[in-house]
């Protein structure tokens, strides 16, 4: 009897040391991602306020600073709102 509970305890400490190094495994495979998404996120944030500045400059010559800046903010409304009904949606 005293055998059998034994032999139990350690197959469940090895199934347990197992299963947390599995996990371990999985918890710095998902961190890593997470810092690659973010880093990813911030860089496309800048990439998207370069063009938009650039798409600024170009619409200034043409219709003037007010002008420019009214259409980059529509533009960018535009983007947000497709961007938030995409986000919408894949929570359905």
């Amino acid at each position: 009897m005293l055998k059998t509970l034994t032999d139990f305890s350690i197959a469940l400490l090895d199934l347990l040391e197992a299963e947390a190094k599995t996990f371990q495994r999985g918890i710095i495979r998902v961190g890593a991602a997470f810092v690659i998404g973010i880093s990813a996120s911030v860089v496309i944030i800048g990439a998207v306020g370069l063009l938009m500045r650039a798409f600024y400059l170009v619409l200034a010559g043409l219709l003037g600073p007010p002008g420019a800046l009214f259409s980059c903010a529509v533009i960018m409304l535009i983007i947000a709102g497709g961007a938030l009904c995409y986000a919408r949606r894949m929570l359905r």
